[in-house]
Order: structure tokens, then C-alpha cells, then sequence
């Protein structure tokens, strides 16, 4: 079967359809008058298709959308700002509170040392009883000390004086703690002389016989020191309350 021949227009045929549409634009209306359009007129070109004359412009905003539009921009960036700002402040109170906390957990500690007479002020409490019950008394010197029988023994030996006694009692070739100062020594070398006692290779009397040998007593020159400072003390605290000035503290003699 034979196709058809499809007919091609003519330019003549082209032109008339050309001059066709432009006397259709004319009969709507006259540029040389000066008319235009009505909006979104539809037309057919020359090639079969459409076309829109004067088409309707999209609106753009308005000023008042813009600024409306800015303001609500503006709400967001502070609405943003304070949620930052809350955070850090919240964080910032969870610090403080967990600080707080930490502070009150190291109080309630402290406390409960006190109560079981461990730490600093427990353990001044604790030497106040012991004083009340007679087991701390005042020595030659003045200070505190214990006051078992090695306590009144030593009570007027100097601490070089114990320590040449610790390693006489002991039998040591040399004294072990000479890398530390004379009151260290003569508190290392002193436990262990009372360990010895508690062991029971080591007595009292045998302590008492040594002090003597080794003329390791200064009880005299001891007492004679302390009475000395004391009457100083008590000479300058008569001079201050002739003066109507405040007396200086006493200290206890060492």
C-alpha cells in the first residue's frame, strides 16, 4: 500500500498564514495608535503554535512583606542566641551545683573524722582526754608527752641523747636513721627501744643503768633552761603591764 504524500505549504501558503496573524493581532489592536494587548492574550504564531502577549507580571514582594519577613529573621537569629545562651547557663549551674556538692561531701567527711577523732582538731580532742586521764603529762621541757615508764625514763634525756642511747640499748654497729634530723632519729630510735621493752629483750632498768653509763642525762640543764625562759617570759610580762601595753603571748618552754 502506498503511502500518502503529505503536502508541504507553499511559502505563498506560509505568508498567508503569517499575514493572517498579524491581521488578527491588528483587529485587536493598533501599536501605531498606541494600544496594546489585553493581558495574557493568547495567539497563534506562524508556525501553528501559541503565543501570550502582555502576560500578567508575577508580583514581587512588597516592602512591608520584606521587613516582615526581616523581622521574623531577626526573631530566629535571638530565638538562636538564647538557646545557646541557656545552654551554657545551664551547663554552668550543673557545674556550680556538682562543686557544691563536692564541698558539702568534703564537710561531711571532716566531720565524720572529728567524730572518730581522726584529722587535725579529732586528734587535739582526743589529746585533750588523754591529758584528762593522766595518760599525757607535761615533761621537763615543758611539752607534752606520754607518760609511761620509757616516757619518764627518757624525760631528761636531749634527743642526741637518745639517739646515742637507742644505739647503745640496741646493740646496732651504726645508727640506721643518721640520714634524717636529730629529732627524727631520736623519734625512730625511741620506738624502737619501746618495741624492744614490749618484745621483752629489752627493760626498763637496763634503760635507766645506760642513761647513767652514757651521762646522757640533762634534767639539770634542762630545768635550769626552762626556768630561765620562763622568768624572762614572766619579766617581760610585768614590764608590758607597767607600760599599760599588751603582754606578749607565753610560749611553752622546749
Amino acid at each position: 500500500m502506498a503511502k500518502a504524500n503529505r503536502k508541504v505549504p507553499s511559502v505563498a501558503q506560509v505568508t498567508a498564514q503569517g499575514d493572517a496573524v498579524k491581521a488578527e493581532l491588528k483587529a485587536k489592536f493598533n501599536p501605531e495608535a498606541g494600544d496594546t494587548p489585553a493581558a495574557n492574550t493568547v495567539v497563534t504564531t506562524a508556525d501553528g503554535g501559541t503565543e501570550v502577549l502582555n502576560p500578567t507580571p508575577v508580583p514581587t514582594a512588597t516592602k512591608k512583606a520584606q521587613h516582615a519577613a526581616e523581622v521574623e529573621a531577626r526573631k530566629a537569629e535571638k530565638a538562636k542566641a538564647k538557646a545557646e545562651k541557656d545552654v551554657i547557663e545551664n551547663v554552668v549551674k550543673a557545674e556550680k551545683a556538682a562543686r557544691r556538692e563536692a564541698a558539702k561531701a568534703e564537710r561531711a567527711a571532716r566531720l565524720a573524722e572529728l567524730k572518730d577523732g581522726k584529722g587535725y582538731v579529732g586528734s587535739m580532742l582526743a589529746l585533750a582526754d588523754k591529758v584528762k586521764a593522766g595518760e599525757y603529762v607535761k615533761g621537763l621541757t615543758g611539752q607534752l608527752r606520754s607518760n609511761d615508764e620509757l616516757a619518764q625514763a627518757l624525760d631528761g634525756v636531749l634527743p642526741g641523747g637518745v639517739v646515742k642511747l637507742g644505739v647503745h640499748v640496741l646493740n646496732l654497729e651504726s645508727n640506721p636513721y643518721s640520714h634524717l634530723n636529730v629529732g627524727q632519729q631520736s623519734m625512730n630510735l625511741r620506738n624502737k627501744i619501746r618495741g624492744a621493752i614490749t618484745k621483752g629483750t629489752l627493760t626498763i632498768d637496763a634503760i635507766k643503768d645506760a642513761i647513767v653509763e652514757l651521762d646522757v642525762d640533762s634534767s639539770t640543764s634542762i630545768k635550769a633552761a626552762t626556768d630561765a625562759k620562763a622568768k624572762a617570759a614572766a619579766e617581760r610580762k610585768s614590764k608590758a603591764a607597767a607600760k599599760g601595753a599588751p603582754a606578749e603571748p607565753t610560749a611553752n618552754a622546749e
